[in-house]
């Protein structure tokens, strides 16, 4: 089966833009310790990249704690994994792409950049 016709049971509905308010570390779960410093990166640009499962773990939890129905956060996400069997979800999320790279400034603290290819990569999820 071809990627487009695994894509083509899908139907795509948004593009998040998502901006971290607070420092983000968003770990590999393979650390040593108390503290897990591996961040979740691109295997090719050895840039950071947050995967789907992290940030649909990360909506769950938020919408478990506003939402009184219990039910539609299982629905939309699926059931946890103690629960058997577990049920699939409703919504897929893909991993996270970088758009903006913080850099060193002499004019304050940081910066933002992108890139022709952030760019390019993101139009290419528009599509």
């Amino acid at each position: 089966m071809s990627t487009t016709q695994i894509w083509s049971h899908y139907t795509p509905y948004r593009i998040l833009l998502l901006a971290a308010l607070t420092p983000l570390h968003i770990g590999e779960g393979r650390g040593e310790g108390v503290l897990d410093l591996t961040v979740q990166k691109d295997p090719i640009f050895e840039i950071p990249k947050p995967r789907g499962t992290s940030i649909k773990g990360a909506l769950k939890s938020m919408l478990k704690n506003i939402l009184r129905d219990q039910r539609k956060v299982e629905e939309v996400f699926g059931s946890d994994p103690e629960v058997k069997p577990t049920k699939p979800g409703t919504v897929m999320i893909l991993d996270a792409k970088l758009l903006l790279f913080p850099v060193k400034s002499s004019q304050g603290l940081f910066n933002y950049i992108t890139s022709t290819w952030a760019i390019q990569e993101l139009n290419s999820l528009a599509e």
